[in-house]
Formats: C-alpha cells, structure tokens, sequence
C-alpha cells in the first residue's frame, strides 16, 4: 500500500499541477482514474487517500491548483468513502465550503454562474463543486460503489456541479432544466423515455425483463448520453438496457420517490386505502411519478405477458420495491426484515394505483 499511496500523490499533484506532468502519463483523466481505482480496490487506501486531496488543498496559494483539487473530490466522492468513524472529518470539510441546496438551484438556474467573474467566479465554482461532492459523499458513504468509473464518467462528474444533471438528483432539480422535463405529461423526461424503450426494444415479451440486468457498459452510455441531453436509442438494441437504466435512475435519486418520512408507516401497511392515502399525501410531482410507475408496470406485468416475460406484478414488486422505499438502516439484516413489507406495499400500489 506504500507504494500505491506514493504514486497516487504524484498523480493527484499532477493532476492540481503541484508536480510537473510525467512524460510517461497517460491524460489528465486517465491518470486520475487509477486513484479511483486504488480507493476502490484497496480499502485500507480510502482514507490516505482523502487525506492526500486535503492536504494539498490546505493553505494551497494557487487558485488553479486549488479548483483542480476540489475536482478530485468530485470524481473521488463519487467512488469510494473512507471507514464510518472516519467520514465524519471528510464530510466536515466538504461541508465548510459548500452552497446551500437554494444557493446552487439559483446559480444553476439558467446557468446564472457563467455570468460572474472574477473572484465571484471562481468562489461559485468552489461552492457548487463543494455542494456536488458533498451529495455524492454522503450516498457513497451509505452505498459502496462496486465499478471503477470509465474516463467518460469521470469526465462527467468534473462536469455535473455545474448543470442540472439527471442521475443522482432531486425530482424537482431535474424538472428545473426544460429539456429534461416531458412537455406532454410534466414528468422528468427520463422517465417516460426509459420506459417507453423498453416497450418499443420488445421489453414486454423479454424473459427476465427489469430482474435481468443489461449489459453494462450500453447501460452507462445511455446514461452519458442522457445527461448530456441526447434522448435517443441509437445503437441500443436489448430491451434490458433501457430497463436496467430506469431501475438505476428511481434508485439514484436524492430522496426515494417514496421519501423516507413515509417509510415506517409504509411496512405497516395492509389494506389498499392506506396505501393510497399514502400516495395522495406525497408531494404533487412524486405522486405523478408513482402514478405513472405504478401503471406502467401494469402494463408489463400483465398476465398476458408473463408467459414469455415470466415477470408477475408481484416478481417487478421485489425488483422495484427497494428502489421505491429506501430503507434508512445500514445494518443489512434490519434491511432484509424490511424487504417483505415494501414488496407488499409496493404491490399494492402497482396492482389497484389508478388514475
């Protein structure tokens, strides 16, 4: 680990440009991808290495070199998190330099941050960056990544603190960006695109359809694609890609469309009025969502379907539901006790949820 500690400090000065550039490096993105993928690979690493990026930043004097730091912990905080007992002193210096969630909605709006200058500039950059590794750390700390990020995703969390981004969100941030928003239903257009194309590739009379993942490296450059604003199937030609991709958006999402204030209730759920009073007092856009969800995977789990699918409504509850109702523990046999209650409570919203 000496040996790796030692080489990812070279590359992350580099990469701030700290150190001169290697005549043997590979690209700025390529270079930053191997401490990645030591953080990902070897535990014992995380923690050197969050310290690494922080120490470089601390009393930094040069402001390229110290943007270039935080957009380290951009692409590392998307990645990997260092032990619990630790965390806390990692998410207590993101948190110092990080814009409220209404100050990055103000300056994302419209892109308003393009329009500063200056020092104004380059302290907005600061905050949002701030603000985006923050979010991310705090998902990652609670969800390990299992896969190293190719150069492409690594480019797009360089890119993703400052525009409104897709994956990851909150429902009422994506909706903030005209072109991801669905101009006939007022829905995110993520969702109804993924949806839809699964049906058009043949998602209804796919064996396995949402339990079959698709094949991964399709699935994350649909996602690439989409966050940069392309909503099309190019080159897309299995149903389990796009299916793949929508399970991946509802589980990404800030808060669960379900949000956790109504999660206890939710598993003491049994009889379909609490389950539909449940959904009446969610906020106005997660309702339209779960409204549209839930008849969706009607639509597929229909009986005449699941001779080729082998998909009951009850097999798409177990697959959605911990999508759906994100348990908030951490202790994986509280979750496991948990996953029959939402199971049961999501099939009741997607078998008797109507219009």
């Amino acid at each position: 680990m000496n040996k790796d500690a030692l080489r990812c400090f070279q590359v992350i000065q580099r990469y701030m440009g700290d150190r001169p550039k290697s005549s043997e490096g590979q690209g700025d993105k390529l270079d930053i991808r191997i401490v990645a993928d030591r953080g990902m690979c070897v535990v014992g690493l995380r923690t050197e290495l969050y310290l690494q990026v922080m120490k470089q930043l601390t009393g930094n004097p040069s402001k390229e070199s110290y943007l270039k730091g935080w957009e380290i912990l951009c692409i590392i905080s998307n990645c990997f998190a260092p032990p619990l007992h630790l965390a806390m002193i990692v998410r207590q210096f993101l948190e110092k330099q990080a814009f409220s969630q209404e100050k990055v909605t103000e300056l994302l709006t419209d892109l308003k941050w393009k329009k500063l200058e200056g020092a104004a500039l380059e302290n907005a950059k600061l905050g949002l960056m701030a603000k985006y590794a923050l979010q991310k750390f705090k998902h990652t700390v609670k969800t390990p990544k299992g896969r190293v990020p190719s150069v492409e995703e690594i480019e797009h969390f360089c890119e993703a603190p400052f525009k409104l981004n897709v994956f990851g969100e909150a429902l009422e941030n994506i909706m903030l960006n005209p072109q991801n928003v669905d101009t006939s239903s007022r829905l995110p257009r993520v969702l109804s695109f993924l949806a839809e194309a699964v049906l058009l590739l043949g998602g209804h009379a796919s064996e396995g359809i949402f339990r079959v993942p698709g094949d991964l490296d399709g699935i994350i450059a649909l996602r690439m694609r989409i966050e940069r604003g392309n909503y099309d199937l190019e080159g897309i030609h299995d149903a389990a890609v796009p299916a793949s991709l929508l399970k991946m958006w509802v589980r990404e999402l800030e808060e669960p469309l379900i949000p956790t204030k109504f999660y206890t209730r939710c598993l003491q759920i049994s009889q379909v009025q609490a389950a539909m009073d449940v959904v009446d007092e969610l906020p106005q856009l997660n309702r339209s969502c779960i409204k549209y969800l839930a008849k969706y995977l009607q639509l597929v789990g229909d009986p005449v379907n699941q001779p080729k699918t082998k998909m009951s409504v009850s097999n798409l509850a177990i697959v959605f539901a911990p999508n759906l109702l994100r348990c908030p523990a951490d202790n994986p046999l509280v979750i496991l006790q948990n996953s029959k209650a939402e199971q049961k409570f999501v099939k009741i919203i997607v078998n008797y949820l109507d219009e």
